[in-house]
């Protein structure tokens, strides 16, 4: 039986190849069509693209945003981005980025491009905080008016506890928790940095760093406290001491 050679979204593939690949080149052969699929679906709602663009700029008029044909949009492996005109802003132009849907799982994992969409992974710190604060300062007051009964018996109040899940790093472990997607770039950009400062490939070297943050302080204090404890070992045992 002849074989023919297939498209892939970047190269064209023979049987031959595809049988040495370590990937699922079957699953990959259906990007073309879905590709040209969803754009095509895309492309066919381009006043509805004009009508959310223009409500998010607050534009009187629909018409003031352009769509680029489809020929001029951009798009990588996971996103594509359909540039839009505006005419009403002297010819400045915005991109209006959708995900692909067969490239990040959404069939079988609805969700997924939700999740992708957040950015959870682009959280810059120092901005995040400002509005952090902010609520902080809300939701203490509104713990102090409430006069809950946890905070009468002295427990911990939740602004406490948000405040010191921020100072000491939590934050970011649950945030990666909840976004798989996002794990990797949180893990390296929010987490590493407080342990370790360099990064180790040999797992003996890197191992201690992350039993806890200061691990050095916490090693030393360790030392401290079994040369305090040896000692006072010694002397539970010294006759002498019993004089």
């Amino acid at each position: 039986m002849p074989l023919r050679t297939r498209r892939l979204p970047r190269e064209d593939i023979t049987y031959s190849v595809a049988q040495d690949r370590e990937v699922n080149v079957l699953h990959q052969l259906e990007y073309c069509d879905k590709k040209d699929r969803f754009f095509d679906g895309l492309n066919s709602k381009r006043k509805l693209m004009q009508a959310v663009v223009a409500h998010h700029l607050s534009l009187q008029l629909h018409d003031a945003c352009n769509i680029a044909d489809m020929s001029e949009w951009l798009h990588g492996s996971f996103n594509v981005c359909v540039p839009i005109t505006i005419s009403t802003w002297q010819g400045k132009r915005v991109l209006l980025r959708f995900l692909l849907p067969y490239r990040v799982g959404d069939s079988f994992q609805p969700g997924n491009g939700d999740e992708k969409i957040r950015c959870v992974d682009q959280i810059q710190p120092d901005e995040y905080n400002k509005v952090r604060v902010e609520f902080m300062s809300i939701l203490e007051e509104e713990e102090l008016l409430a006069g809950s009964n946890t905070t009468e018996r002295g427990g911990l109040r939740l602004a406490d506890v948000m405040n010191q899940a921020w100072e000491m790093g939590t934050f970011w472990y649950t945030l990666a928790l909840s976004s798989p997607t996002g794990l990797f770039q949180l893990f390296y950009h929010h987490i590493q940095p407080r342990l370790i400062s360099i990064h180790e490939v040999d797992p003996d070297n890197v191992m201690p760093y992350y039993w806890a943050q200061d691990v050095f302080q916490f090693i030393s204090r360790k030392l401290s406290d079994k040369k305090e404890y040896d000692k006072q070992l010694r002397k539970a045992f010294d006759v002498s001491a019993i004089e």
